[in-house]
């Protein structure tokens, strides 16, 4: 089996992905709460028929039923020994369509002792079968319109089958929790669940069994991420039997893929009691909703947003930095996003100083690199106050993860390309530092901070032994901008190491 995930986004301690934990809970909850006895209880109502008599009453009856149109179709998966031996007494108990043909016969009957008693023993017989969990509130062609679409998603059809769903939850919750937030999480888990129910009854649907289980609403998790995303290159744990392994994909390309694997599976694995186009119905219903969620106006990634507005408003009172800091790590607790970035962008006005701030919105903003608000904050990180070097190792550890990576040299402005420049040179990161100042070079060739930064590139090679290299760079300085101090001191540097 080929199972991949997204690990795009990481578990962040400082902001646990509250409501997803909390539909585990009371999903688990509900499993062992409510169908604790359910198979004690199917197998009581499966006896109670035996031993009321209706079995013996109603077996002309489904004899001839097994003849009818509805049988036919519902029945063609099934073998002779399923509705001919004992094993039939399961589908005259809880095939509802069989249920309704009976009803249905005993009606045209005249009104005698023994139909009373029918009626009776059936009557009684429902009420065993409410006391099933799984068949009264799981998801069946008969009550689509009833809670079952809703309360099928917390039932289960056993402990691993739980487990394994728990497991995808997590993993898919997480993401999308932090990416979209808590109410849209709830609106995209429940709404996938209930397109699920309805295109797996619409194409597989027996009225003798009924869908429990949360694939569906996750399947839509899967789907809600992967849309956010959209083409954009993200990383995917892929595992394959004993071979595992992790990879850039477009989420799109994965959508599509866990698309076309759920519409395969549904063509070719007949006997399987897996409800695949439940998974097909939920990933849809889940890229959608995605797709909407991220575009609409109001989304925590937009900027033009209305709570934006009412944000930035309430927080222009405030002319404090800190306080605007404070006030983002409020609303990051929240997961208020668009209210976040906003406090965060006002610390920054007040004071450009404030590393605390910048860390805080440069995690906000990398979730999604293809916003122009990413290549913003990249900008802003790299054009720091140079004077503070307790900020290089994360401005480093930034640039590691993002230049030729998620933004490239040209899209740095001349600030953030020479900020980032200094701090890589007297870090000693010539390696890193190579390319850029050759990009510097031919894109920067006429601004005044070139030279000075050739002569502090010269010196860091210098300094590591590469005199060959520090003379070509220095020879460069002197011929180009041998005007300049920089280009003076650089003949003065070469004459001295040639006396």
């Amino acid at each position: 089996m080929l199972i991949i995930f997204p690990t795009q986004v990481p578990f962040n301690p400082a902001r646990l992905p509250y409501l997803t934990l909390c539909l585990m809970i009371f999903t688990t909850i509900s499993y062992f709460v409510f169908q604790h006895d359910d198979v004690e209880e199917e197998q009581a109502a499966i006896e109670f028929y035996q031993s009321s008599g209706l079995f013996n009453s109603e077996i002309d009856y489904f004899n001839n039923y097994l003849k009818t149109d509805t049988a036919l179709s519902d029945y063609q998966s099934l073998s002779d020994f399923d509705t001919q031996g004992p094993a039939r007494l399961y589908y005259m108990v809880f095939d509802q369509n069989f249920r309704h043909y009976i009803e249905s016969q005993i009606q045209q009957s005249p009104a005698t002792i023994e139909t009373q008693q029918w009626r009776a023993m059936h009557n009684e017989l429902a009420l065993k079968k409410q006391q099933v969990t799984y068949f009264n509130f799981g998801a069946r062609p008969d009550n689509l319109m009833e809670p079952g679409l809703i309360t099928h998603i917390f039932l289960h059809g056993g402990i691993m089958h739980l487990l394994g769903n728990m497991v995808f939850l997590l993993l898919f919750g997480l993401g999308v929790e932090a990416l979209y937030g808590k109410a849209k999480l709830l609106v995209i888990y429940l709404t996938s669940g209930v397109v699920g129910a309805i295109a797996f009854n619409f194409i597989d649907g027996k009225s003798y069994s009924a869908l429990v289980g949360a694939s569906g609403a996750i399947s839509g998790l899967m789907g809600a991420y992967a849309a956010y995303f959209g083409t954009q290159r993200i990383r995917f744990f892929a595992w394959f039997g004993i071979y595992f392994n992790q990879y850039k994909w477009p989420a799109a390309i994965v959508l599509l893929f866990w698309l076309g694997k759920e519409f395969f599976y549904q063509l070719t694995d007949l006997e399987s009691n897996t409800a695949y186009m439940a998974h097909f119905g939920g990933l849809l219903a889940g890229g959608l909703l995605g797709l909407l969620f991220k575009n609409l106006p109001f989304n925590s990634q937009n900027l033009e947003s209305s709570q934006a507005d009412r944000a930035n408003s309430n927080l222009s009172e405030s002319t404090s930095s800190t306080n605007h800091y404070q006030t983002a790590l409020e609303h990051i607790r929240k997961l208020e996003i668009t209210e976040a970035r906003s406090a965060l962008n006002q610390a920054l006005e007040n004071n450009p100083g404030h590393l605390q701030a910048l860390q805080s919105l440069y995690n906000l903003e990398k979730v999604n690199p293809k916003l122009n608000s990413y290549n913003k904050v990249i900008n802003q990180v790299f054009a720091f106050d140079l004077r503070n070097t307790a900020a290089d190792a994360f401005i480093l550890s930034v640039a590691e993860d993002s230049v030729s990576k998620t933004i490239g040299i040209d899209q740095l402005n001349i600030d953030a390309f020479f900020g980032l420049l200094h701090r890589q040179l007297r870090n000693d990161r010539l390696q890193a530092s190579t390319p850029l100042v050759q990009q510097a070079k031919k894109t920067f060739s006429e601004n005044d901070k070139l030279p000075k930064l050739l002569f502090e590139w010269s010196k860091a090679l210098a300094k590591h032994n590469k005199i060959r290299s520090a003379s070509i760079e220095l020879n460069y300085l002197a011929n180009y901008y041998g005007e300049t101090p920089f280009g003076r001191s650089a003949r003065q540097q070469l004459k001295a190491w040639r006396d």
